[in-house]
């Protein structure tokens, strides 16, 4: 008989947890990155232009905060990582330029050619989460 007890709290625990998350903390999901130009230059100090947009509407979103982004490349037993968000050691981030309708210029170490993976993360005005969305980078 404890044994349903227990069973039984924690549904109705797990229930009420569920019921408090908030659409906001939903609709962190309905955003994406878009790569404005497919391919960049190899560079200590490449920019890149990314839009973020609200799905599923496609609307640009501006005034959003990108404060953290990670380039990758993987290639045949190891992985390369580079990011310029912060300089020295535990320094405030470098927040990425807001150019306006959705378009944000980020930049990154992108020492070599090939195929990168940039996972961005930014705070949107009015989302409790943060939006997370990963493009793919042809640096050549």
């Amino acid at each position: 008989m404890p044994n349903v007890v227990l069973r039984t709290a924690a549904v109705v625990l797990a229930i009420g947890v569920a019921g408090c998350a908030s659409p906001g903390d939903q609709a962190a999901d309905n955003y994406r990155f878009e790569l404005l130009s497919s391919s960049v230059r190899r560079s200590p100090d490449a920019e890149i232009r990314v839009r973020l947009v609200k799905l599923p509407e496609n609307q640009p979103v501006s005034g959003a905060t990108v404060y953290e982004h990670r380039f990758s490349m993987f290639m045949s037993g190891y992985k390369i990582s580079s990011s310029v968000m912060t300089e020295g050691a535990n320094p405030p981030p470098v927040i990425a330029v807001d150019e306006g309708n959705g378009v944000y210029r980020v930049h990154a170490q992108l020492p070599m050619p090939g195929q990168w993976s940039a996972t961005l993360s930014a705070r949107v005005p009015g989302e409790t989460l943060p939006v997370r969305s990963t493009v793919r980078v042809n640096v050549h």
